[in-house]
């Protein structure tokens, strides 16, 4: 799969009608399976745009994607029920459609059928669910994989295409075709999909790899502020410890009273922050337009650290403490 973008400045044929004819230019060759118009990339899925009901009742912002009636057999993804996009024959026009993948049409419509449905994307022009089709797995950003998205048709004269190859392309052999439209046209941008999507997966990996270190320095920092405050505490009561000891107290016993006296404002802690992160997460969805994602595993793993540093911190200088002559301790030693 190829995304390209074609320089048509040049021209002075209608951007509409070049479109049309770069496409059926495309479309004509040997090597090409199909070949679709488009606004972006196949990768670049992350616009969002509001949708409504057929009330015109906000349903929330949702992903959204441009594509030509060919643009589900260019990508490889299969229609779910219902039919591709109805053709535009003129610049300007509408076929007033529009398509849903099956994850938003699930949400919406649930074991109601989609198909025939009515719904908006501007509050103004009512548009009919004419198909849906498979999720698509796509990183978009901070957002992750966002499966609910709507597509609508390219209205307008595009002369980016998404084109599926039978072989690997030649961009020097279509150059030369596309001189029989014009002497002018040439590709302002010519990548297989499959090298576009590495590099964005490099970067994704690169920006988690640096979100782990900084995530692992901060829990460090944690844990190191907790492992002090907890040892220098277990410290200054040495002298207590070496009271108990002397007067004959059962060591598990007086390991679980330290214990259980440092924990307690660690556990006291962490239920306040966990309080905390759900009211605000329950108020910020209620108030915000847009997804709010929060990485619950992160939430549940730091929990029990945080508890393991405290648990340390607290049984290794009480276990010194036992360890040695009572007398020690109760010198300060």
């Amino acid at each position: 799969m190829y995304y390209v973008r074609i320089d048509g400045s040049a021209t002075e044929i209608d951007n509409f009608e070049l479109g049309k004819q770069i496409k059926q230019l495309l479309a004509n060759q040997a090597s090409i399976a199909s070949v679709s118009a488009s606004y972006t990339s196949p990768l670049q899925m992350g616009w969002q745009n509001y949708l409504y009901d057929q009330n015109i009742a906000l349903i929330g912002i949702v992903s959204l994607s441009f594509y030509d009636e060919d643009g589900f057999t260019a990508l490889s993804l299969p229609l779910e029920q219902g039919s591709r996009f109805t053709p535009i024959m003129a610049s300007g026009s509408d076929n007033n459609e529009i398509i849903l993948s099956a994850s938003l049409a699930k949400r919406l419509y649930k074991d109601e059928n989609p198909i025939g449905q009515t719904l908006y994307a501007d509050r103004e022009v009512p548009r009919k669910v004419v198909g849906v089709v498979s999720d698509i797995y796509v990183p978009t950003g901070n957002r992750g994989y966002t499966l609910e998205r709507y597509y609508l048709p390219v209205t307008e004269g595009s002369t980016s295409f998404i084109i599926k190859g039978n072989t690997e392309l030649s961009k020097a052999q279509l150059t030369h075709a596309l001189k029989v439209i014009h002497p002018s046209l040439n590709f302002a941008f010519f990548e297989p999909v499959d090298d576009m999507l590495t590099q964005r997966l490099r970067q994704t990996w690169l920006q988690a790899m640096l979100t782990v270190a900084l995530l692992a320095l901060t829990l460090s920092l944690a844990g190191a502020g907790i492992y002090g405050v907890l040892n220098y505490s277990v410290q200054m009561r040495r002298y207590e410890l070496g009271i108990h000891l002397s007067l004959g107290a059962h060591t598990h016993k007086l390991i679980a009273q330290v214990l259980k006296q440092s924990l307690t404002p660690v556990m006291i802690g962490l239920g306040v922050s966990a309080l905390t992160v759900a009211l605000g997460y329950g108020i910020l969805t209620k108030i915000s337009t847009t997804a709010i994602s929060v990485s619950w595993f992160a939430v549940i793993v730091t929990i029990p650290i945080m508890l393991l540093i405290a648990l340390i911190a607290s049984y290794l200088p009480v276990q010194r403490v036992i360890r040695q002559d009572p007398i020690k301790a109760l010198r300060n030693e």
